[in-house]
C-alpha cells in the first residue's frame, strides 16, 4: 500500500473529508488530493510525523511491510533473517532512507536478542 493510499484509508476510518483533514494539516484540498492520489512523491518526513501523529499511529505505519510484520505471529529467529530486508519504505527520497536505516537497525538488535 503505497502512502497516498494509507492516508485516504486513515482519513476514511475516522470519516473525514479531504477539506476536513486539509483544515486540520493546514494543507490545501488539492495538496490532500495529491497525496491520496499517489502524485506527490516528494512528501516529506515532517509532514509524514504530521500526519502519523494527526491519525494516532506511529510513523511505521506509513511504511510498506512484508508478511512478516502485517501476518506472521511466528517470532523465530530464522524467520526474522528471513524478513528483515524485505521491508521497504514507499517514498524514494534522502530522509526516507534515513529513517529506513534506523528501522532496519533496531529491527537488527530485536533479532540479535531473541534467542538469547
Amino acid at each position: 500500500m503505497k502512502v497516498g493510499d494509507k492516508i485516504r484509508e486513515l482519513r476514511e476510518q475516522k470519516n473525514l473529508i479531504r477539506k476536513e483533514l486539509a483544515t486540520n494539516m493546514n494543507m490545501t484540498v488539492a495538496a490532500i488530493e495529491l497525496i491520496e492520489n499517489n502524485k506527490n512523491k516528494s512528501i516529506t518526513m515532517e509532514r509524514l510525523e504530521q500526519f502519523a501523529q494527526f491519525f494516532d499511529v506511529p510513523i511505521t505505519e506509513f511504511f510498506e511491510q512484508n508478511s512478516y510484520i502485517q501476518n506472521n505471529s511466528d517470532n523465530s529467529k530464522s524467520n526474522i533473517n528471513q524478513n528483515i530486508g524485505s521491508i521497504v519504505f514507499i517514498q524514494d527520497n534522502e530522509d526516507a532512507k534515513e529513517v529506513l536505516e534506523k528501522v532496519m537497525t533496531m529491527l537488527k538488535k530485536v533479532m540479535e536478542n531473541i534467542g538469547k
